[in-house]
């Protein structure tokens, strides 16, 4: 049986069988390992010093020092200052002082003052104040979900050291916590609907805000919450900065209201939603506020969470005025939140714009792009991008230096407006003029 890992989008697991130690080397005392061994095994209550190298480790002890590579099962066990070899998966148990190398760390606790900017933190990996304080710009977004992919927002994820004990803080509740630094108060609450955080605070009277993690970092920033250039939620809280993409206020309901009108949904790694619908896929955001008048009375986030029926859509406004055109879905609670047009390629969008020097700014809760010089400042366009994606038919005829950039469109809604195309090879998009 050989050692390995399995790479996926979100997880790696290890590969070898416990088995193999059946045949391995078993410390029962206190040992210095020098050289090179393989298959070792510790056991519980042994203190062992790692000085050379050690291929495949099952540790219920506590193992310091030295190089490991292969596969790592930290069962009950505790490793300090050690170093992982290149393709190295360790699971489980706890890692102190120091973790160096460039291997990956899975179900597991990370209390470390240094931690190799090579290391890669896995699924359901709780850190520590220590581990978050001393290692700034850490990529902890897979660490807060599970080895299925999905987001555990609910379940302890930070440990603080305080007063002797040790306090288990969740995302949902550092985003709490976030919430109440941001307002200036302590009435902040946020409920779980699956992958949704619900924000709400007694600021917002009726307004809630659905978000689900896009993604999460070790950070040195003041605490607070604001809104980024591409229209995402940042929550900084106890040295994390947590960062969401606005959300359905009941997606259950949302996808039943897609199907019931003969469409399909789906959306991207960047947050953008896509539904196709008679040979036409629309790109949008939610928008950041949901609104129900059943909430009035408790300005709480339960009533979103009550019911999973089907919901409805309607289109209001004219295009000739972009700002007063959206689709609206109604949830039934009575629930309703605007579906905000969004570019439909993150990616290739910023690329145009970094070609021609220039920034751009997404408002959350109208879509509209403001651009300007990246030199001077000046604004250059207001944008409101078209909710509808006309496919590209990309052939040999087509000009290629303009496939994933903007060209003018002329007026296309009779505003008086010049617009312009926005153009990659999934579809041409209208960016509206305003």
């Amino acid at each position: 049986t050989t050692s390995g890992t399995t790479t996926g989008t979100t997880s790696t697991v290890v590969t070898m069988p416990l088995s193999t130690f059946a045949t391995s080397t078993t410390l029962t005392n206190a040992t210095t390992i020098k050289g090179t061994l393989n298959n070792v095994a510790v056991n519980a209550g042994v203190n062992v010093k790692n000085t050379g190298t050690i291929n495949n480790l099952l540790n219920r002890g506590q193992l310091s020092g030295g190089t490991i590579q292969g596969s790592i099962f930290n069962t009950n066990g505790t490793l300090l200052g050690v170093t992982l070899a290149k393709g190295a998966v360790l699971a489980g148990g706890r890692v102190e002082r120091t973790l160096g190398g460039s291997g990956f760390i899975q179900n597991s606790v990370l209390d470390v003052s240094s931690l190799s900017e090579s290391i890669q933190v896995g699924s359901d990996t709780k850190v520590t104040q220590k581990t978050v304080s001393n290692n700034i710009g850490v990529n902890l977004t897979n660490a807060a979900k599970s080895a299925a992919g999905s987001y555990v927002l609910d379940k302890p994820f930070l440990l603080v050291e305080a007063g002797g004990k040790t306090l288990e803080y969740s995302i949902a509740k550092l985003v709490e916590l976030g919430l109440n630094v941001a307002f200036g108060n302590s009435g902040s609450r946020v409920s779980l609907n699956s992958q949704t955080l619900l924000l709400s605070n007694p600021d917002l009277a009726d307004v809630v805000v659905p978000v689900t993690p896009f993604a999460i970092y070790t950070t040195n920033r003041a605490e607070g919450v604001l809104v980024n250039a591409q229209g995402r939620i940042e929550v900084v809280k106890s040295g994390l900065l947590m960062i969401f993409t606005p959300s359905s206020a009941n997606y259950s309901a949302y996808v039943a209201g897609i199907i019931n009108i003969g469409a399909e949904t789906s959306t991207s790694t960047s947050g953008i939603t896509y539904a196709q619908y008679n040979e036409t896929t629309f790109a949008f955001q939610f928008g950041m506020f949901s609104e129900s008048s059943e909430l009035g009375a408790t300005r709480s986030a339960s009533a979103l969470l009550s019911e999973e029926e089907a919901a409805t859509f309607s289109i209001e406004g004219d295009i000739r005025e972009p700002l007063s055109y959206k689709i609206v879905v109604h949830y039934p609670d009575g629930t309703i939140q605007a579906l905000v047009p969004s570019v439909h390629d993150h990616s290739s969008f910023e690329e145009a714009l970094v070609a021609a020097n220039w920034l751009s700014l997404v408002n959350p809760n109208t879509g509209v792009i403001t651009v300007v010089d990246a030199i001077n400042g000046k604004k250059l366009h207001d944008w409101l991008p078209a909710y509808d994606v006309i496919p590209a038919v990309v052939t040999g005829e087509v000009d290629e230096a303009i496939v994933g950039g903007i060209d003018p469109a002329g007026d296309q809604n009779g505003d008086g407006i010049e617009d312009s195309y926005f153009i990659t090879t999934a579809g041409t998009q209208v960016l509206y003029g305003l």
